[in-house]
């Protein structure tokens, strides 16, 4: 449904000021037994733990929740993966990082692309998720 009104141009967003670094803390709580299990060091780094942002909570939560899925469905046990909130003048960058196997640097420029799989990729997906997140 969301990539439907998304390709239709039909999509509304629904901001309300945030705390980042709780938002994303709440996130990685979700993903916390995963990492334990599979002992993958993860990890948040964020400078201003009072950074406030002016976000869509449903629509990010979307997004990180499609990022860090690909982080943890690529990352090999006892890997690696972060989560970085850096702020920049009036700008917030937030960085999501593993060690898993990387797309080939010939179709970075593709994964944001609807239905886009790597063609290092061997595992079961629908190619809309980083299309959605983008």
């Amino acid at each position: 449904m969301d990539f439907r009104k998304i390709e239709n141009k039909t999509f509304n967003l629904r901001v309300s000021k945030t705390n980042i670094y709780d938002f994303t803390y709440g996130i990685f709580r979700d993903f916390e037994n995963e990492a334990k299990k599979r002992n993958i060091k993860f990890e948040i780094h964020c400078a201003n733990k009072n950074l406030e942002l002016y976000i869509d909570r449903n629509l990010m939560d979307k997004v990180y929740f499609n990022l860090l899925s690909n982080a943890f469905k690529f990352t090999p046990d006892n890997g690696k993966i972060e989560i970085t909130i850096l702020e920049k003048g009036n700008q917030a960058v937030i960085t999501f990082k593993d060690n898993g196997i990387g797309i080939p640097e010939k179709e970075i420029g593709n994964v944001f692309e609807a239905y886009f799989k790597g063609s290092n990729n061997r595992k079961n997906s629908s190619g809309i998720g980083s299309h959605l997140s983008r």
